[in-house]
């Protein structure tokens, strides 16, 4: 029983922020979330937890996939959506969202000749499963809380 006491205390904790500090907290986590799906597009591509010859030669990439998605979800308006308000239209937007930045991402990778050029469309699938189950992640826990927490005992 203490795991939910402490869980109530941080979804009361979440719940009583200001709505910039959510939209903030929403934010820090897509770039950590960029960065790292960017690594993983790697990883996948290449068969190999650390592909350090083309990570070296892309580091440029790991520098403009994360502001160029954070500014890309703001203009589409990702961050305006309200948790409680996730459904099919949020899926659509995210999808549209996430094409935008592949396309920006393939534009960059041929403006440096990055290789492999595969990798912003592994981006994008992961990028798009990422956003989509964090929010309903997040949707679940602090939207419903108290049911959800029933149920994974």
């Amino acid at each position: 029983m203490e795991w939910k006491r402490v869980l109530g205390n941080f979804t009361r904790k979440i719940m009583i922020l200001n709505r910039r500090s959510k939209r903030s907290i929403l934010v820090a986590t897509d770039v950590m979330g960029a960065v790292i799906i960017l690594w993983l597009a790697y990883v996948m591509r290449l068969s190999e937890w650390w592909p350090e010859f083309y990570l070296f030669n892309s580091w440029e990439l790991f520098l403009f996939a994360p502001p160029a998605a954070i500014l890309v979800f703001t203009k589409m308006g990702l961050y305006r959506v309200v948790m409680r308000a996730i459904g099919p239209r949020f899926f659509g937007l995210a999808g549209l969202s996430v094409c935008l930045l592949t396309l920006a991402l393939c534009i960059f990778i041929f403006l440096f000749d990055i290789r492999p050029r595969t990798v912003p469309v592994i981006f994008g699938i992961i990028l798009w499963l990422y956003l989509c189950g964090s929010r309903l992640f997040a949707q679940s826990f602090f939207v419903f809380p108290m049911k959800k927490l029933e149920f994974l005992l």
